[in-house]
């Protein structure tokens, strides 16, 4: 199967991996976000996180008994998925779906400007990652890879953004995704 994007090799994951898979709810813009529906499709552990800065920070106890961390968020335009290789310590002025606004500013003053996913490997380094940014944005795709970056740097967590369905449909995403995990829940 030909898929948009290829990992390190150290995949498909090895047994006994834990995995969890997040995904983001509806928002506006996006009234049925693919990748709340990519985590459900997944066939690992998942999370359908509300597009809150509340629900964002309880999720991250959540994520304590997995070793891996796979978040998805959607990039609208986007015509392939795209890993994102860093997180940025760096909110924009845009509210989350309840009005609260949490920028713009830094995420935490006291810490580095942008943490390094640690489940991609970085930029330069010897990569199969065909489609790969050091942008994931400045609004909850941003704030949750930074936040679990930070509250779990043993993990391997990366980020992943994927297609709407109108450039990739999501029965396609699903065997992509499913391939990508190696299909071994």
């Amino acid at each position: 199967m030909s898929v948009p994007f290829k990992t390190r090799n150290s995949w498909p994951l090895e047994a006994g991996n834990r995995v969890l898979v997040t995904g983001f709810g509806p928002f506006e813009g996006s009234p049925v976000n693919p990748s709340g529906r990519l985590a459900e499709a997944s066939g690992y552990p998942h999370l359908v996180l509300d597009v809150t800065f509340e629900a964002v920070e309880k999720a991250l106890a959540d994520f304590a008994p997995f070793d891996t961390v796979l978040l998805l968020g959607v990039a609208s335009r986007a015509a392939q998925f795209r890993a994102e290789h860093v997180a940025h310590n760096w909110i924009g002025s845009v509210p989350d779906v309840t009005g609260v606004r949490a920028g713009p500013g830094p995420i935490d003053p006291k810490l580095p400007f942008q943490l390094a996913g640690t489940l991609w490997p970085s930029p330069g380094e010897s990569t199969e990652l065909e489609i790969d940014s050091a942008n994931a944005g400045d609004y909850l795709c941003n704030y949750l890879y930074f936040r679990a970056l930070c509250t779990y740097p043993e993990k391997a967590v990366g980020f992943l953004h994927v297609p709407s369905a109108e450039h990739v449909p999501f029965e396609t995403q699903v065997q992509h995704l499913r391939h990508f995990l190696g299909n071994n829940p």
